[in-house]
Formats: C-alpha cells, structure tokens, sequence
C-alpha cells in the first residue's frame, strides 16, 4: 500500500533448478515487476505496508511463507499470519497452502 492508500500487486512465475547448477528461470517483464515492488518497499519512502509471499506449485501439497517490510528490511511472518493471509475463497478450488516459518534473511547493512 502506498502513502496515497493505493494497493499495488505483483506476481511472478518463477522456476528454480538446482541440477546440474542452481539456476532462477522468470519472464524478464514479471520479474521486473518484482524487483520494483520489492526495491519500492525496501526504501520505503512512498510504501506504508508491504509484504512478500512465496508459495509453491507443488501438489498435492503446496508451502508458502512470507516477509513484511519493516524498518527498510523483511522480517519472517509467523505461519498462522501467513496461513490466513494465502487462504483460498470458500468456493474456490486451489489447494490449501501449508505455511511454515519464513527463513531468516540477514540484513546485509548490518551484516555487511
């Protein structure tokens, strides 16, 4: 949401290969996309909320979890915030995501 009360959305579509290298695959408009709503929350001038969601594909069983944007930084949501952020409208069909912790992410101005 940004200072002016508007929501902003973006999504991509990203696969991840591991063999024979560890390899990131995405339209270059959809990550574009990304990178600018993550770089838009981060610097946090005309962002007042902000917050990351990754899910998987996978089935029968896909895994989400998700990062705020708080203080210039992303911080891992609890999964029962997340859980009830990602759940599917009571008709629809989409399988439920299981939510897990988000994985820390170091800050790397302080880090270095």
């Amino acid at each position: 949401m940004d200072v002016d009360d508007r929501y902003c959305l973006a999504s991509a579509t990203v696969t991840v290969t591991t063999a024979p290298a560890w390899h990131l695959d995405a339209a270059p408009d959809e990550f574009a996309a990304i990178e600018t709503a993550v770089t838009a929350a981060l610097e946090g001038s005309c962002t007042v909320l902000a917050t990351l969601v990754v899910q998987t594909v996978q089935e029968p069983d896909p895994v989400v979890c998700g990062w705020p944007s708080e203080h210039g930084w992303l911080h891992g949501m609890k999964p029962a915030a997340v859980q009830a952020a990602v759940r599917p409208c009571v008709s629809s069909s989409a399988s439920l995501a299981r939510a897990y912790p988000a994985p820390f992410l170091p800050d790397p101005s302080v880090t270095g």
